[in-house]
């Protein structure tokens, strides 16, 4: 009786199976029928699409230096059913829009060309079903010269700031000249030529960045871009004892100070602490300062700061003095 149960309790779950198993299959038969009749209709409705179509200059002389060459590429904007717009988005790339130089070329150096000139090649590259919408930019401009070139210096703009007072910024960049190419007319009202704005903030160590130059119609720079090293020291107090010199005085007069020497203290990077020392600095008391002076004290200016040094400061500021007659002979 046990090994019959367990038999009919095991025909029971195999047909059991079998049923979920069929049902499942139809189920999932329908599914994709339904998926295909909806991808149909789908697919039968108008769509807008965006297309990019590249852009060629060809056949341009050997003795032609093209400025500022055309757009890379066009922006078309079209509509058809969407098995054609999913054909689009399958297609790896379209055949080039080519801009004959032959037929285009301008004694100005400078050429524009309307859209609707290409108008025929861009359809051409088109089915026959496609509604052409619009095209972006509306023409192709494209300047160049025969070679007139100037060298011009690099102007750097800069905005870098560091983590805190307790750091300094040194940057140098390179190349800090380039060749420019243009019109005869636009090189001789050029001087210099800008970078894009290096904009940095917190820096607490070096950084290294590759800005391009600002782009200009008709002007070709050769490189267009600079490589700028922006160097993080971190500042420290230093204090060297300064002599106090003194010049166009009299043949018959000497001055005495009192000190001779003063302090002088500054903040440096610490790069530079042990190459920035008093040789570096010079204060200097005129005849005319102590003709100037009053109360018997002459105030002290440095005459010469050297780079890197911030914020110096001369202990004691002024300094009492007197002025000794002396003969010819001494």
């Amino acid at each position: 009786m046990g090994t019959t149960l367990r038999r009919i309790i095991a025909f029971l779950r195999r047909t059991w199976q079998f049923v979920l198993t069929r049902q499942s299959l139809n189920f999932l038969i329908f599914v994709v029928i339904a998926a295909i009749f909806w991808l149909f209709i789908t697919l039968n409705e108008d769509y807008k699409e965006e297309l990019v179509m590249p852009v060629r200059l060809e056949n341009v002389p050997e003795n032609v230096v093209v400025t500022t060459p055309p757009p890379a590429e066009l922006r078309v904007t079209v509509r058809d059913k969407g098995f054609q717009i999913l054909v689009y988005r399958f297609q790896q790339a379209f055949q080039p829009i080519v801009i004959d130089w032959g037929a285009n070329s301008s004694s100005a150096g400078h050429v524009s060309i309307p859209v609707a000139d290409l108008q025929k090649q861009i359809t051409a590259r088109l089915a026959a079903s496609t509604q052409l919408l619009s095209v972006a930019p509306t023409q192709l401009d494209y300047y160049y010269n025969y070679g007139e070139r100037k060298r011009l210096p690099v102007h750097l703009l800069s905005s870098v700031r560091t983590a805190g007072e307790d750091y300094a910024v040194t940057m140098t960049y390179k190349p800090d000249s380039v060749t420019i190419y243009a019109r005869r007319s636009v090189l001789d009202t050029m001087n210099s030529v800008q970078t894009s704005r290096l904009i940095l903030s917190k820096l607490k160590e070096n950084t290294q960045r590759v800005l391009p130059l600002q782009q200009i119609p008709g002007v070709k720079f050769v490189p267009n871009e600079v490589t700028v090293n922006v160097d993080v020291d971190r500042l420290v107090e230093k204090t060297v004892q300064v002599p106090v010199r003194f010049t166009n005085f009299p043949a018959t007069k000497v001055l005495r100070t009192f000190p001779s020497t003063v302090n002088v203290t500054f903040r440096v990077g610490m790069k530079l602490y042990r190459k920035i020392t008093a040789d570096n600095f010079a204060i200097v008391v005129t005849y005319e300062d102590v003709l100037a002076a009053k109360d018997g004290h002459i105030p002290l200016h440095l005459k010469s700061i050297p780079d890197g040094v911030l914020r110096p400061r001369i202990t004691p500021s002024s300094i009492e003095y007197i002025v000794e007659e002396v003969s010819s002979s001494e």
